[in-house]
């Protein structure tokens, strides 16, 4: 049976790998149901935290929030402090994932020093990397640039070149995010840089959501939009989404396409991730509401009921044609 978990277990990565994000989920759910047969408390904490990210894939949010409180459940009965550290740092991932961000920290803030004293020294700027993530999403900029920073320095120390990269992303969007756009494009198109050198296409697309929006606040709208259509050219992918989301309605939006930038925003406020981050807010959260106050009632309701089968990767693959053709 063990054999047999291991083998999904691997075989949920290489379906993740490939993008076939489904059958990762398929293989996921079968294996943690042997694993909870077989009561191999390691292989259920990785399993239900690879489950949470797929189902983040898939944008299925309700089915991570029961995964939250299965994680919850089962960490309180785990001894070994290896099992227990992991768990902790899980659960703060998929709080982040859900989009309960300040719970995601507090979780993060206590998984951090059992990482550090059991000498997972990977594990702990990984760590860090979400909380800088956090960070920004509820407005903290400052503490967030200072994170991504310090996380740079120890990732190329690791050497862990994919920390580094996530580094200089997280830093280019808290810049940004200050005012500091020239910065923004410098720490962005290194981030994507060093994604393409690994090969990991998502990341790549989700540097170029923040790289789109730096060049267009440094009044570089054409560069602006070929980053943001290169970034949109990867498969669905929610790394890539979460930020090339927001670029794209913020671009839309200044080309004069501002319906198209509102469905997105409607579509997007379904989710906790984007109506609980002060980040989203800041970019172009509170542009879009200012702009949806303006509309007439009638407007806003038939709106409303052209994207209710829509989620953010199918009004994304519907808008960006006008992208393309501006």
């Amino acid at each position: 049976m063990i054999r047999i978990i291991r083998t999904l277990h691997m075989a949920v990565e290489a379906a993740i790998q490939v993008g076939n994000v489904s059958l990762g989920k398929q293989y996921c759910e079968e294996a943690l149901r042997l694993a909870r047969q077989v009561g191999e408390p390691n292989r259920i904490v990785d399993l239900l935290h690879d489950l949470g990210f797929l189902y983040w894939h898939l944008l299925q949010f309700e089915a991570i929030g029961q995964l939250i409180m299965g994680l919850a459940a089962f960490s309180e009965s785990l001894e070994e402090p290896q099992i227990r550290a992991n768990a902790e740092f899980y659960l703060g991932r998929l709080l982040y994932f859900y989009g309960l961000f300040p719970e995601s920290i507090s979780t993060l803030e206590r998984a951090l020093p059992q990482l550090r004293s059991l000498g997972y020294r990977w594990g702990a700027a990984f760590c860090n990397n979400y909380l800088g993530i956090d960070r920004l999403m509820i407005g903290d900029y400052a503490r967030a640039e200072t994170i991504f920073l310090a996380l740079i320095q120890e990732a190329e120390q690791g050497p862990w070149p994919r920390l580094v990269a996530a580094g200089e992303v997280g830093a280019g969007l808290a810049v940004l995010l200050q005012g500091r756009s020239e910065q923004a494009v410098e720490h962005a198109r290194e981030g994507a840089r060093r994604y393409r050198e690994l090969k990991h296409a998502a990341e790549v697309g989700m540097a170029l959501g923040v790289l789109a929006m730096a060049l267009e606040a440094t009044g570089q709208p054409q560069a602006a939009k070929e980053a943001l259509l290169e970034a949109l050219h990867v498969p669905d992918n929610a790394h890539t989404i979460i930020l090339s989301a927001p670029a794209l309605m913020s671009l839309l939006a200044h080309r004069g396409h501002i319906e198209a930038a509102l469905q997105m925003h409607r579509v997007g406020l379904k989710l906790l991730h984007y109506k609980n981050s002060r980040c989203y807010a800041d970019l172009i959260g509170d542009e879009m509401d200012a702009q949806w106050e303006k509309l007439p009632e009638d407007r806003q309701a038939e709106i409303d009921a052209s994207i209710s089968q829509h989620n953010l990767y199918s009004i994304v693959r519907e808008v960006r044609s006008l992208l393309e053709a501006g």
